[in-house]
């Protein structure tokens, strides 16, 4: 997928931001933090739903507690279920409230505040191009792949077997205007566009399997690829929920382990 370098995620699930009730809030001790951080504990039996990097708001019984309205608390760590720290800034500045000023807070809180709940903010994401995702498959510092399966989302020589057989099957395509078959001889053909390096016995097992099934209808998979589609193109048009970014590989080559040559 590639939705532009300005992209917006107006909505990430879709779901209104539950209320967890609060059990206290209290500075926290540790060195590192310098008095800036507060730790949240929610009470007995609550979960929060809250991550590192969210924005919440509290539900006070006196809703013109003016020093709540002032400040804007943002997720710092999670600790657990029902624990984690946050900070407040100053709403409109960058300043990081501290001191007197976040005991002041803390304090409006634990007399103030019954519960709390999680605020949705839109998320900017910016996409590469797919001639910058390609370049930038190797790197690790771009997030480019979705994770589909645990074992093989995250086995970098099958990925790359599968990005070089794609890259490979362009090339074919393009020089003889048809798919490749079966045939020994059209492998030999679809390996001749293949990049080889990084391509080790088991890698080459992966694509010469490929180049054997490109010609393959397997209507599950096909069912599967066009309902991810539509769901990409409604959330392009929505805003809603995380788009997949950038490749999504879908690796079921288990299917294949009894299909004799013959069917292929």
């Amino acid at each position: 997928c590639d939705f532009g370098d300005e992209f917006q995620v107006v909505d990430e699930d879709g779901e209104e931001p539950k209320a967890t009730l609060l059990e206290d809030m209290t500075i926290s001790e540790e060195e590192k933090y310098d008095g800036e951080v507060a730790v949240l504990n929610c009470i007995e039996g609550e979960r929060h739903d809250v991550s590192k990097g969210d924005l919440i708001e509290f539900q006070c019984k006196n809703s013109d507690s003016a020093a709540l309205k002032a400040a804007e608390c943002e997720v710092v760590y999670v600790k657990n279920p029902t624990c984690f720290t946050v900070k407040f800034r100053s709403k409109g500045h960058s300043k990081t409230v501290k001191g007197e000023e976040l005991d002041a807070l803390v304090g409006a809180i634990n007399h103030d505040a019954n519960s709390f709940s999680r605020i949705k903010v839109p998320k900017p994401l910016a996409f590469l191009s797919l001639r910058g995702a390609l370049a930038s498959q190797d790197s690790p510092r771009k997030e480019i792949f979705a994770a589909s399966d645990l074992d093989k989302s995250f086995d970098y020589s099958r990925r790359k077997a599968i990005m070089s057989s794609f890259a490979s099957l362009e090339e074919y395509v393009r020089n003889t205007d048809s798919l490749p078959s079966s045939s020994d001889e059209d492998g030999i053909e679809f390996h001749r566009y293949l990049d080889k390096e990084g391509i080790d016995n088991v890698s080459q097992k992966i694509t010469s399997s490929f180049a054997k099934t490109a010609k393959a209808k397997f209507a599950p998979l096909q069912a599967i690829y066009g309902a991810l589609g539509a769901q990409e193109a409604l959330k392009a048009a929505t805003g809603l929920y995380n788009p997949i970014r950038q490749f999504l590989l879908y690796d079921c080559d288990e299917v294949l382990t009894r299909v004799k040559k013959s069917n292929l």
